[in-house]
């Protein structure tokens, strides 16, 4: 699939991985997220913070999934959960 252009084509892909409605504050990471990417430039940092259970596992590993799905590289680094238990949360 050829690479999302517009930060409404890649929040819709977003939104189409999760297995959950985002709330209004998951939503405004999603877009933020997706114009981050469009738009990156060289050497730029997206920072997805919040507390515990406010999504951002599950919006980083959707954005990830639908990437390759796209046929694109990702790398995806977690810094408290183990590639075990990511999985484990990604399924259910």
């Amino acid at each position: 699939m050829p690479a999302l252009s517009k930060p409404a084509q890649l929040n819709a892909a977003i939104r189409n991985q999760l297995p959950f409605g985002p709330g209004a504050d998951q939503a405004a990471a999603i877009e933020a997220l997706a114009s981050f990417v469009t738009g990156m430039e060289e050497r730029s940092v997206f920072v997805l913070r919040g507390y515990a259970g406010t999504g951002k596992t599950s919006i980083s590993a959707h954005f990830a999934d639908a990437t390759c799905e796209r046929g694109e590289r990702c790398l995806y680094l977690a810094f408290e959960e183990s590639p075990a238990q990511l999985l484990r949360n990604m399924k259910d």
